[in-house]
């Protein structure tokens, strides 16, 4: 038996039309309009036209899924080469030297006083003067002596104003530029009270301090090689350079000058950062400081000094 295959005529649409041989050309029995196919050509379907648009619609949207994929894949690898870069080796002490800060100097200041000691009482109060600013504030200039054997941190002051009636009205505390205060050494400590309440009868002072502590290290000292002092109106305008004695840089270079009377106690103070803001090792800076709101008195002679970091 002889190969039977229906085909639709392009022309009038008809399905009827027969091939009962294996010559390619066959005719329409409607139209009359002849086909020229292939032996073993199958009709197109509407099963394979829809199977061709489903992977046209596929296709793109597997590029982009493996496009996503990579990209998320290349930031995972890139976020675990950063963290193992970044991970100190354990194995070395150099290492973790350079995670923690060093504090060489830092187990002497520990092991100064007890846990349960106070180093307040170690303080005691020198000498004091009180004067009122052209603005109507009060000021204090306080004498603090460290009496001890250990290096005390932080020394200040604070002053407390009371009524008549014993209630207290104010609140005040000031701090020396001395961060630590070597012992047998005297620091000048500024409390200023810029509006003092109304009805104040009387004041209390009282001395502040702590113990050192890996966080409140000592600046580094600075020179203060040569200054010049001018006087008007009451006050002193301090010019003179600075120099950094170290074999490394600092920065953050502050000069301090406090007046002091013919007792060597302090009646007035004033600080400035040095003009240059990093200092070289073996650098030096200008320097101006003005001293006149906070003075008590004319000065019988200066101190000054001067730290950075």
């Amino acid at each position: 038996m002889k190969n039977s295959h229906t085909f639709k005529c392009d022309a009038c649409g008809a399905s009827s039309v027969s091939q009962q041989s294996s010559h390619p050309v066959f005719e329409c029995q409607y139209c009359g309009s002849s086909v020229l196919v292939n032996i073993g050509q199958q009709p197109p379907t509407q099963t394979s036209k829809t199977k061709l648009s489903l992977l046209l619609i596929a296709i793109p949207l597997l590029v982009i899924t493996l496009m996503v994929v990579f990209w998320l894949v290349f930031q995972n690898v890139r976020v675990q080469n950063h963290l193992e870069q970044n991970v100190p080796d354990v194995s070395n002490r150099s290492a973790l030297n350079h995670v923690r800060p060093q504090t060489q100097s830092q187990p002497e200041l520990q092991k100064a006083y007890a846990a349960d000691e106070d180093p307040r009482k170690y303080l005691s109060i020198s000498s004091q003067f009180t004067a009122e600013t052209s603005s109507g504030g009060l000021y204090w200039v306080v004498g603090v002596t460290n009496n001890g054997e250990h290096a005390i941190h932080s020394p200040g002051a604070v002053i407390s104003l009371f009524d008549a009636k014993g209630q207290r009205v104010a609140e005040q505390s000031g701090w020396s530029s001395h961060k630590i205060l070597e012992p047998g050494k005297t620091t000048a400590v500024l409390v200023f009270l810029p509006q003092p309440p109304d009805g104040a009868d009387r004041h209390e002072l009282a001395i502040l301090a702590s113990k050192p502590n890996q966080f409140n290290l000592q600046p580094l000292p600075l020179r203060v090689q040569d200054y010049v002092i001018s006087a008007a109106n009451d006050s002193f305008e301090i010019i003179g350079d600075v120099i950094n004695d170290h074999d490394r840089a600092v920065k953050y270079a502050r000069v301090f000058a406090v007046a002091k009377n013919s007792n060597k106690e302090p009646i007035g103070l004033g600080n400035a950062f040095a003009t240059q803001k990093n200092l070289k090792a073996g650098e030096n800076s200008g320097f101006k400081i003005k001293v006149g709101t906070f003075l008590v008195g004319k000065p019988d002679h200066w101190e000054l000094w001067s730290t950075a970091q």
